[in-house]
């Protein structure tokens, strides 16, 4: 699911010039707004006709993202084209020959839609692949997702995520979700209060336009609980809050702070005289309990332009004013704030706190720990960040296409994304190829004047098949989730049985930790590391040939304590062990879970486990069957 795709691009077709889609297909809003037009251009479904995916251009001529993340996940072609390279010693070298730049599962049965990406859309997406797949005897399928935003719980409750995860666990689909490319943009924060210190203050700051505050800001709570929230207007000059407007309504409406009757929209919405000296705009804030999580929330919704009284210089204190927020709460409240990241992130500009009525109240900044887009969070999928292969690639015009030394190679790039949630889990999973990658382009969008390509500036092309398609470099977490998809896909091949759960741990298990992982300042932006494809597909296959179960099922070990701690959560101890590595096998022999700790006692959460009986084996002992109810 994504957009900007050409279909007919050469990397999308067999050596004979077939297309390799089985299914194609395009979604959008009708002109009323009242529902969603799905056209199928290529399906299995034999009802399916009239629509022809030869005469389809594309979805979006102003992108091609779709065009480039298939293409690292599944591109094929690698025939004659001029393609250009380029090293750093060397140089540029244009050449004539096999193409190069191809993609992983190259021999796989292709499924896209394209749309919007919002929630609706792509579940609907989703929802269309499922059901002709049916007509392909329900083979088996790895989902990617370069998309998604920093809305939402952040803990696999919204609705998206839920949905994902019911399809990946009913459907035996694996999805890749990329993480995100916020990663070095502060736009969350994270607090568990005490006694002595239950509130905290920040500000937000402009990092798009200097004089725009655009966005919104959702803070959650752990539980239903609820807390006080104030926006605050922060006079930087006098380092003095000149102006409270605090969260009075919990239902689910919001009440706005305005410049001028213009913004004014409900009865209870206040036009403040402080407030327009400072801005034109409007500051909204609202609260509810979350249907979904459970969790109590309140969002701030502003958009706001600095007045001529308060100039937008950031680096001086003639911005006398600043937007941002105070949150109080109760001990042993968990508080997390999430920025939607459009135009604004968390910062306290350097100020320590405020006082307030006597109260000495704490300003901080906004993290990096909390980027993670949120369809990423679902329990269900894999969340791929990326790392740095090499910032540079070579132009057909003999020039080198890059960021000159900006993202060394090996690095796990900065702006990769990343989060530990509320329920304890790390995001993303582990990191992958992702700055920068060639691939294949959108030829509407090359042919598009307003984008500015020129094949010089491109990396290869080819006429191949009657048309002109086109390579070219991009950069993002986007790139680095079709390069796993895609070697998931070949696991599949070797193991079309194979779970998400199962890949998942076979990634993390199989993935690379180096001294440039280790040099992260937070551990959780690798994840369990760097992806191995090659070393992954060798465990695939040692897994499925030797289980390591049979014959050892005996009487229980009398040594293993075995006891729940919570819904589908158990406590494993093994008092004499130094380390230890507990599984769950399904009856199958397959393993679905593994945990490991130093000591003698760790933790295994099965909340995504199918109930029904498993074999318990610690520390290759004999293993035991429990049941998951």
């Amino acid at each position: 699911m994504d957009g900007g795709f050409d279909p007919n691009h050469a990397n999308f077709r067999d050596e004979d010039g077939n297309s390799r889609f089985t299914y194609f297909a395009t979604a959008e809003v009708n002109s009323l707004g009242t529902g969603v037009n799905v056209s199928k251009y290529a399906s299995p479904d034999p009802s399916v006709s009239g629509l022809s995916l030869q005469n389809f251009t594309t979805d979006d001529s102003q992108q091609t993202h779709g065009t480039h993340t298939l293409g690292i996940m599944a591109g094929s072609y690698r025939g004659d084209c001029k393609f250009a390279t380029y090293d750093p010693v060397t140089g540029n070298d244009i050449a004539l020959g096999d193409n190069p730049f191809y993609g992983v599962a190259y021999n796989s049965s292709l499924y896209a839609s394209s749309g919007a990406s919002f929630d609706a859309l792509i579940a609907m997406a989703v929802e269309n692949m499922m059901e002709d797949r049916w007509y392909h005897d329900f083979r088996p399928m790895v989902v990617n997702l370069s998309l998604g935003g920093n809305q939402g719980p952040h803990d696999g409750t919204g609705p998206l995520s839920q949905y994902l995860d019911m399809i990946a666990e009913e459907d035996r689909v694996i999805f890749c979700v990329s993480a995100g490319n916020e990663g070095n943009i502060p736009l969350s924060y994270h607090q568990t209060f005490t006694e002595d210190n239950n509130t905290f203050a920040t500000l937000i700051r402009p990092y798009v336009y200097l004089n725009v505050r655009y966005g919104i800001v959702e803070i959650y709570s752990d539980t239903a609980d609820d807390f006080e929230v104030q926006v605050i207007l922060y006079n930087k000059a006098r380092k003095k809050v000149a102006r409270v407007f605090p969260l009075t309504t919990k239902d689910g409406s919001a009440q706005y702070l305005c410049s001028s009757e213009d913004y004014r929209q409900g009865e209870n919405d206040i036009v403040d005289a402080t407030f327009a000296n400072a801005y034109d705009g409007y500051v909204g804030v609202g609260g509810m309990i979350d249907e979904e999580s459970g969790r109590f929330y309140a969002g701030i919704d502003y958009y706001v332009t600095n007045t001529d009284n308060n100039p937008a210089d950031e680096t001086t204190t003639e911005a006398q004013y600043t937007l941002g927020f105070r949150v109080i709460g109760k001990a042993g409240q968990r508080i997390d704030c999430f920025c939607d990241g459009t135009f604004t992130a968390l910062d306290r500009y350097g100020y320590e706190s405020y006082t307030d009525n006597g109260e000495t109240v704490p300003f901080v900044d906004g993290s990096f720990n909390g980027t993670i887009s949120d369809i990423a969070t679902g329990k269900n999928i894999i969340a791929v960040g990326a790392y740095n292969t090499k910032d540079y690639a070579g132009g057909l015009g003999g020039v080198e296409l890059g960021y000159d030394g900006a993202y060394p190679e090996n690095y796990v790039t900065d702006y990769s994304s990343f989060g530990t949630l509320v329920d304890g889990r790390n995001m993303p999973h582990v990191v992958a190829p992702g700055c920068l990658i060639v691939s294949s382009i959108s030829t509407p969008y090359f042919n598009n004047a307003a984008n500015g390509l020129r094949e010089e500036v491109t990396c290869a092309k080819t006429t191949e098949f009657g048309r002109d398609s086109y390579w070219y470099p991009m950069m993002g977490t986007s790139m680095a989730s079709p390069l796993v998809a895609g070697a998931i896909a070949l696991w599949l091949e070797a193991n079309p049985n194979l779970s998400v759960y199962e890949a998942r741990d076979i990634l993390m298990q199989t993935a690379v930790n180096d001294e440039y992982t280790a040099a992260l300042p937070d551990p959780v932006q690798a994840g369990a590391g760097k992806f191995n494809a090659y070393a992954g597909l060798k465990e695939v296959l040692r897994r499925l040939y030797d289980t390591g179960v049979q014959g050892v099922i005996g009487d229980a070990d009398p040594r293993v304590v075995f006891t729940p701690v919570g819904v589908r959560r158990f406590s494993v101890l093994l008092p004499s062990a130094q380390s230890l590595n507990a599984a769950l096998y399904n009856l199958h022999g397959v393993k679905v879970l593994a945990a490991h700790a130093q000591g003698n006692e760790t933790t295994i959460d099965a909340s995504h486990l199918t109930p029904g009986i498993y074999l318990l084996r610690v520390n290759d002992g004999k293993a035991q069957k429990i049941v998951i109810k």
